[in-house]
């Protein structure tokens, strides 16, 4: 519990830290939810729209309600709106608290209570995801305890909350064909799929609307800022490529979020993305321990997805912290994807979070009394610059950031994959 305070204490300083548009998406979600819950997916006042699942919607309703009650406005950004949705955040993360299995020592609870990366994306840029990852966590727990009916409906919940950890279903479905019976399943499909259909029911002739903003296919392969994943090796090799015999036709780092066309290598669709991710899923089906196979399954969607973003790279992370058996990959994970996120902060608060991130790190390797071979040592080395290149103003040092992670996020799936008979 001391550790649950000391981390509330510690978010609360950071308040009034930088914030990033999506706190706007919340604000103007807050506000459409106010109005007739036939206009949700339809509303266009703002170009924020909602695209996330019923669940989450329902929840922007309940907190703009709590506002309107102490006559805050959620019409537009002002002071009091800032500390009140700063507040919802950090009330919401108190479930990953209780999700979390108790470690050996007051430091190693306070390290997976606050992992950088969730502090980062949560707490400074602005979302809610921590209590998601309490949701994630408590479902793993449950399968772990073959509480296999408890365990799924607490992932159909959380599925109606964010559409993102379909990352992890071929972990869970791969897991109950292996410990269930035929019959178990489907009692446990159908009641499963009861849930969904109540929680989507007002929304029943609306699905094709909702799944348009759930599903933006339109969209290209990488997003604005390339998300550290394989495909941001694959732009970067065209990219270079395309450098070297004079073809600039490609538009996979200009900023902005459209249809992905590349110089010399061959486009990518969501088809094909697809086809790569079951491939690789066969990576999770050789696992047994159900934290294993999730994170190796949202991994794999992490790493070869279509539109992946960056921020989704804490659920392996996540799952890696509170499972705990390798202290030290998951250090370089979430170490080197930290410097992979680091682009979120403006460059006149990043002296700020580099310093928060540099505490932790440090915290976490004595605490841990980490010993690295000459090569991970070289790795951690070479991301010192990487990280304070940002401040050269141009798409380069973003392109680094995005690199320097996709090439370890690729070795440390092969590693999570080598491990397997270790757990």
């Amino acid at each position: 519990m001391l550790s649950l305070i000391l981390s509330i204490f510690i978010k609360l300083m950071l308040i009034n830290l930088y914030y990033s548009t999506d706190f706007d998406v919340h604000r103007n979600w807050m506000r459409l939810t106010q109005e007739s819950i036939q206009e949700w997916y339809y509303d266009k006042q703002s170009i924020w729209t909602l695209d996330y699942p019923p669940l989450f919607a329902y929840l922007e309703y309940i907190l703009g309600k709590i506002a309107l009650l102490f006559q805050i406005d959620i019409n537009s950004i002002n002071q009091p709106l800032i500390i009140y949705q700063r507040i919802t955040v950090i009330v919401t993360e108190v479930l990953y608290y209780f999700s979390l299995n108790q470690k050996s020592t007051f430091t190693k609870n306070l390290l997976v209570l606050m992992p950088f990366g969730a502090l980062l994306i949560d707490n400074i840029h602005f979302q809610y995801n921590g209590f998601m990852y309490g949701l994630l966590l408590f479902s793993c727990n449950r399968y772990k305890k073959q509480d296999y009916l408890k365990a799924s409906i607490i992932f159909s919940i959380l599925l109606c909350f964010k559409h993102i950890y379909l990352y992890v279903v071929p972990a869970f479905a791969f897991y109950l064909l292996k410990n269930c019976k035929f019959t178990q399943i489907i009692k446990i499909g159908i009641q499963c799929i009861g849930i969904v259909f109540v929680i989507f029911l007002p929304f029943i002739n609306h699905i094709p609307q909702i799944l348009s903003r759930l599903f933006p296919f339109q969209r290209g392969l990488v997003h604005a800022y390339w998300a550290q994943n394989f495909w941001s090796i694959y732009c970067t090799i065209d990219k270079v490529i395309g450098k070297l015999l004079g073809i600039n036709k490609a538009n996979t780092a200009s900023g902005i979020v459209q249809e992905t066309v590349f110089n010399i290598l061959p486009n990518i669709n969501a088809i094909h993305t697809l086809i790569l991710i079951s491939i690789f899923c066969i990576l999770v089906w050789k696992q047994n321990n159900i934290y294993q196979m999730a994170t190796i399954s949202s991994l794999i969607f992490f790493n070869f997805g279509f539109h992946v973003h960056e921020k989704a790279i804490m659920i392996p992370i996540i799952l890696q912290l509170s499972y705990g058996k390798s202290p030290l990959l998951t250090f370089m994970a979430s170490y080197i994807n930290g410097i992979s996120l680091m682009p979120l902060i403006p460059v006149d608060q990043y002296h700020i979070v580099a310093s928060i991130f540099f505490i932790y790190h440090i915290i976490y390797c004595v605490e841990y009394e980490l010993k690295f071979n000459k090569y991970q040592k070289l790795y951690l080395l070479v991301g010192i610059p990487i990280l304070f290149s940002i401040q050269i103003q141009n798409y380069t040092p973003l392109l680094l950031h995005s690199v320097y992670g996709a090439l370890f996020n690729q070795y440390w799936l092969y590693q999570l994959n080598k491990k397997q008979k270790e757990f």
